[in-house]
């Protein structure tokens, strides 16, 4: 699929990208704009990019300083280790889509009044950055979820743990762990990142999308998804939650059935951007 400009500007208007594959839609230069000039907006193939209000711009030009693509931070550090690991809580493995390391790290974490960063499903099912602070919610955060999330205001409520002197764990795709460094603009002894080994996220539309043919097709109202369950057994399942006759119900989801799978396997609706080069992603943090 190949992008063209979407928006253009007047002569001496900040312009953030020539075309959208110059764009990951990361959200740092909505967080950095001081006039909240810049929003993020939904395109026709349900992704977003960022969009200017002039009256509001006064040409300070931060937004494009914190771009990852026009400023990209590279370094060039030695790796300092690399595990192989499975967390021995039965629990936090069951919920987990994989071996349990972000159920590991965020327990770390909350020993000592830290806070976390990481995508849940809000109540209309659509997947946003949110902050917890205690265990109970960490099963908001666990599991994969393949769908692009809204970073929403989190990068600026980040930075204000970060200076309060709050350790902070920050969990997200490679774009939006490359946003948030470029937004806070140094480092911090107290930020922990992790972001996932990622290939491509689909659009939250196309998402949304699904989830009301299921709900179609279940009688339902979808109230959870898992993109892996291992109830059964460890392998490429989902599971949908949904409410029936003031029931909640439970089913199954075979990938090789749904053409949600079927799409995000064959890289058929992942944004463009991800799959190219122009991508530095920061270096001191986790992968998953």
């Amino acid at each position: 699929m190949s992008w063209k400009p979407e928006y253009t500007f007047e002569k001496g208007m900040i312009e953030l990208f020539e075309g959208k594959v110059n764009c990951c839609g990361c959200s740092a230069c909505m967080s950095i704009c001081p006039k909240q000039a810049i929003k993020m907006e939904v395109d026709l193939n349900g992704f977003v990019f960022p969009k200017i209000n002039h009256d509001l711009c006064i040409e300070c030009g931060l937004c494009k300083k914190v771009c990852p693509f026009q400023t990209p931070q590279i370094f060039d550090r030695e790796t300092i280790a690399t595990y192989v690991a499975i967390n021995n809580n039965s629990d936090v493995l069951l919920n987990s889509a994989a071996g349990g390391i972000f159920g590991a790290l965020t327990s770390y974490i909350f020993e000592n009044n830290r806070v976390v960063f990481g995508r849940a499903y809000n109540n209309a099912m659509e997947p946003e950055h949110i902050c917890i602070d205690n265990s109970s919610d960490m099963i908001k955060l666990q599991g994969s979820k393949y769908v692009q999330s809204n970073i929403n205001n989190t990068y600026i409520e980040t930075k204000n743990y970060l200076k309060m002197g709050r350790w902070v764990l920050f969990t997200g795709t490679p774009c939006q762990i490359s946003g948030l460094k470029s937004y806070l603009g140094t480092d911090y002894d107290n930020l922990i990142t992790a972001d996932i080994i990622c290939h491509g996220v689909p659009s939250a539309k196309f998402f949304r999308g699904y989830i009301k043919h299921l709900e179609e097709k279940l009688k339902g109202k979808v109230i959870d998804f898992k993109f892996w369950d291992k109830a059964k057994e460890w392998g490429l399942i989902g599971k949908v939650f949904y409410e029936k006759n003031g029931k909640v119900n439970m089913k199954m989801i075979a990938s090789l059935s749904s053409y949600y799978y079927s799409y995000f396997l064959r890289g058929d609706i992942i944004e463009s951007v991800v799959m190219s080069a122009n991508m530095r992603v920061i270096a001191e943090k986790v992968i998953l």
